[in-house]
């Protein structure tokens, strides 16, 4: 922090190419303010300062936001999926910081998680069994006949499912009947929804659980589930994730781009740019505004230490607490982490659950 006085009058004398400098000298203040967002963040925790400072020199690297004053005609360029996914970086690690500032109630906090999942789910059964009227119309209008999607709060099924999952384990933590009821209420929604991301992440998260209070009946059941996971390979049951115009395919194509920029991938916000214009066979797709799998789009679009840092905060993260015998959020932050090889949880408010996690932990 003590540099940053010195530095932040240096930069009043830089003049970029082709910008005024009256520009020049507010972007620079701008770059100093999150560099000390960052400096803030780095005594808590170096991974996810790191993680933030990428992605920030990433943004101006690829001139996601351009304002040139210099021409008679000011010109104004704006990448507004960048600006959106480095505002939500930013929150991030602003979040991060101001969560050690303050006093948290760890019981509370896991309370307001498992309600969050419980009347999210209570919810989605409502309208699974189509009770919610104004559901049922919205859903025929939009797709001209009846189909049974429930989507919650969230407005899609799967990214409900993926809150209601990722928040459930804080049921856990607590011995009362209410709580015990409420996480099976979770697993009923989650199976109501049919999202397989979700589905998975929940029966394995609830054996991870499990192992730490019964390792026999854990192991017992994970046998079972992978089982009936063969059984629904060899039957047929995952053909729609085979398909050739769907993950798989898309992932292979993702990461034959991603290796035109290894070191620093695309940019921000590139990867709907750039997977339709060079990927043109799956533009009548609308699926693929995201990649489905967080790992592979940061690759895309931080490239291959965007990616090495991310990893590193969730193995940090995931070894203290293990080491610390924080099954809790070790579980939910091991469901987090399988639902984004389908799914962009970080993308969305959900990321801000495990975050919170490692935050509670690193200040006991």
């Amino acid at each position: 922090m003590k540099f940053l006085i010195p530095l932040l009058l240096v930069s009043q004398f830089m003049i970029f190419p082709n910008l005024s400098f009256r520009w020049a000298k507010e972007v620079s203040v701008q770059v100093l303010i999150l560099f000390g967002i960052c400096s803030l963040i780095w005594t808590k925790n170096k991974a996810i300062a790191l993680f933030v400072g990428w992605n920030i020199a990433l943004f101006f690297i690829f001139k996601s936001l351009v304002i040139n004053d210099y021409v008679p005609s000011p010109e104004y360029k704006v990448n507004l999926l960048a600006f959106f996914n480095i505002i939500n970086i930013v929150l991030y690690g602003v979040f991060y910081y101001i969560l050690h500032q303050i006093k948290l109630d760890r019981k509370l906090i896991f309370k307001v998680f498992g309600f969050i999942a419980v009347f999210q789910s209570g919810y989605v059964i409502i309208q699974f069994l189509q009770l919610d009227q104004f559901f049922n119309n919205i859903t025929y209008s939009l797709m001209g006949q009846y189909k049974c999607w429930p989507v919650g709060l969230w407005g899609n099924e799967a990214l409900v499912s993926w809150c209601i999952a990722i928040c459930s384990p804080y049921l856990l933590a607590f011995d009362k009947f209410r709580f015990k009821a409420g996480y099976g209420l979770c697993g009923i929604a989650i199976l109501c929804t049919k999202v397989s991301a979700s589905i998975a992440a929940f029966a394995l998260g609830f054996i991870f659980w499990l192992f730490f209070k019964n390792k026999k009946a854990a192991v017992i059941l994970l046998i079972c589930v992978l089982l009936i996971g063969c059984w629904a390979y060899f039957s047929g049951q995952f053909t729609y994730y085979f398909n050739p115009t769907h993950r798989f395919e898309v992932w292979k194509k993702s990461i034959e781009i991603y290796k035109t920029r290894p070191i620093t991938g695309q940019g921000l916000g590139a990867y709907r740019v750039m997977f339709w214009k060079l990927a043109p066979e799956f533009r009548s797709d609308g699926h693929w505004a995201q990649a489905h799998n967080t790992y592979i789009q940061t690759l895309f679009e931080s490239g291959i230490i965007g990616l090495g840092l991310l990893l590193s905060i969730l193995f940090i993260a995931f070894r203290r607490f293990i080491e610390n015998r924080k099954v809790i959020p070790a579980t939910s932050l091991l469901i987090t982490s399988m639902i984004m090889f389908w799914g962009f949880p970080f993308h969305t408010a959900i990321g801000i659950l495990p975050l919170v996690g490692l935050v509670l932990l690193e200040k006991e």
